[in-house]
């Protein structure tokens, strides 16, 4: 009888946390636009070399603030479309649910975490990491952090105006983001 074992153990490395920050801030821009009867995203554009390409996306920063009076929806989400503009993720909200209400935001500026511990959802090329705000807002708004004249490899500045969506490379945003993989 043969003693040899073959592959006894077969060790599987842990997926790596990877990190993507872009934290310069020029100016704040308004994330709803009441214009807009469909509501507004704006965000950022990930292409090719996008460090947390590849990794399940868990968490999302912007660092925001309500401009006027108190914005009256009660929620926005943190969301991923794909480069169709099809929905393949949430990753948190603002919301009682959540703890923080959309109505609690003041007028100084501050970091907001969106996660989703447990997504499953692969951070792709051309997707659109976005902040979601409904539609027929028009009493207060959400504005995040923006960085303008400040390009960042691999991502662009990016909004949403009903049907199709508008980069700018010149512009970021503000964010911090965290995906495993």
């Amino acid at each position: 009888m043969s003693q040899n074992i073959v592959q006894p153990y077969r060790y599987v490395p842990p997926a790596s946390l990877k990190t993507c920050e872009q934290l310069n801030v020029s100016g704040y821009e308004p994330v709803a636009d009441p214009a807009i009867s469909t509501g507004s995203r704006r965000g950022i554009e990930v292409s090719t070399g996008f460090t947390c390409l590849g990794g399940e996306i868990r968490k999302v920063i912007f660092k925001m603030k309500e401009a006027g009076t108190a914005p009256s929806a009660t929620y926005a989400y943190c969301r991923v479309y794909d480069s169709g503009n099809v929905l393949k993720c949430t990753v948190g909200y603002l919301s009682s649910g959540a703890g923080i209400l959309a109505t609690s935001l003041t007028g100084v500026a501050t970091d907001y975490t969106f996660e989703y511990p447990d997504s499953t959802y692969t951070l792709q090329n051309g997707d659109f990491i976005a902040l979601d705000y409904p539609a027929g807002i028009v009493s207060g708004y959400i504005e995040f952090a923006v960085a303008v004249g400040t390009a960042v490899s691999n991502s662009a500045y990016a909004n949403y105006n009903g049907s199709v969506w508008n980069t700018n490379s010149s512009n970021s945003v503000y964010y911090k983001i965290e995906s495993f993989g």
